[in-house]
Formats: structure tokens, C-alpha cells, sequence
């Protein structure tokens, strides 16, 4: 499992080590906006897509959770446009080797600065 423990400080360019996330996942989608690394989905140790959305605060040094993603998702397509994160496309439903289901998610996880946006 991958344990997001380290995150580039450009600023400065060295590496610092950060708390490792509450949901240890593999295989997930990364967009940073605002101060915040916003990681979404991927494959949890029950080998599921997951919606789970974590948020890692780089001014306070701590991840918490964000809303969850509407759908199961590993291997999401991510970035992020000003203050919006986009996930385009990624896997939907359990990891067998035989065969892969692929989901286009196309949804957005909102504007940042959104009064109705839960972060």
C-alpha cells in the first residue's frame, strides 16, 4: 500500500516527511490547490475502488477527510484548473486480474472557495 509520506517543499527544494494518510490506499489520483494535496480514490487493502477523499493541509501538517467521491474509483485521471479539481475517467468496482472495468467519472469536486463546498 502507499503510504503518501513525503511531499516536495519547491520553495526550498528538499523533501520533507509528512504523517502517512488515515486510509491506506494504492493506485490513487493527486491534484494540489491552495496549500492543500487532495488525494482521491484508489484501491484500499480490500482490493475495492475507493471513494475516500483525503486532504492534507500543508500549513498544519495534517491530512483529514474530505467528502467522498460519489462512486468507488482507482486509477483516477486528476488535476486541478485554478481552485477546482477535476477527475476525469479512472477504474470503477474490484480488482481482478482477468478482467477491468473501465468508468468514465468526468465529475468535479467543486470550487474550492465555494461556500457549499465541505472541506
Amino acid at each position: 500500500m502507499i503510504a503518501l509520506t513525503f511531499l516536495v517543499a519547491l520553495q526550498v527544494g528538499q523533501w520533507t516527511t509528512i504523517p502517512p494518510l488515515n486510509v491506506p490506499r494504492q493506485e490513487v489520483g493527486v491534484a494540489a490547490v491552495e496549500g492543500r494535496v487532495y488525494v482521491i480514490g484508489g484501491i484500499g487493502t480490500d482490493q475495492q475502488g475507493s471513494k475516500v477523499v483525503e486532504i492534507f493541509d500543508t500549513q498544519a501538517g495534517r491530512w483529514r477527510l474530505g467528502p467522498s467521491f460519489p462512486i468507488p474509483i482507482h486509477h483516477p485521471n486528476v488535476a486541478a484548473v485554478g481552485s477546482k479539481i477535476y477527475v476525469a475517467g479512472g477504474c470503477h468496482g474490484a480488482i481482478n486480474r482477468s478482467r477491468r472495468r473501465r468508468r468514465s467519472s468526468n465529475r468535479s469536486l467543486g470550487n474550492h472557495n465555494d461556500p457549499g463546498h465541505a472541506d
